[in-house]
């Protein structure tokens, strides 16, 4: 139930039509609905965005040359983990929702 609203939201939010062809639209993935209900966190050409769940408010996330992707909310909402091959193989790093310097599983900053 949780994919299928996720879908739709993210649908509704780009503005996808049954008239517009697949070319034409943005090529999101793995869409995450925020804890509570009014973002959604997706990976977009190899990086993390977040936007409303109205599809307002596009906020890029990471702009790093390797690929970020499967972003998960923390409980609270004040954090996103995703995975990157920022150095060759995919690793786990945890930023703040709003944004902000990524840091690895060790706690280390990038």
């Amino acid at each position: 139930m949780k994919r299928l609203l996720t879908s739709l939201l993210v649908s509704a939010a780009l503005g996808a039509s049954a008239s517009e062809t697949t070319s034409e639209r943005p090529l999101i993935m793995q869409p995450e609905i925020s804890p509570d209900g009014t973002r959604i966190a997706f990976s977009y050409q190899g990086d993390i965005w977040t936007m409303s769940t109205s599809g307002t408010n596009p906020n890029r996330l990471t702009i790093h040359e390797g690929y970020e992707s499967s972003p998960k909310w923390s409980k609270d909402g004040s954090s996103i983990a995703f995975s990157s091959d920022r150095f060759g193989n995919d690793d786990v790093f945890i930023m703040p929702s709003e944004g902000g310097r990524p840091v690895d599983s060790y706690g280390l900053s990038f």
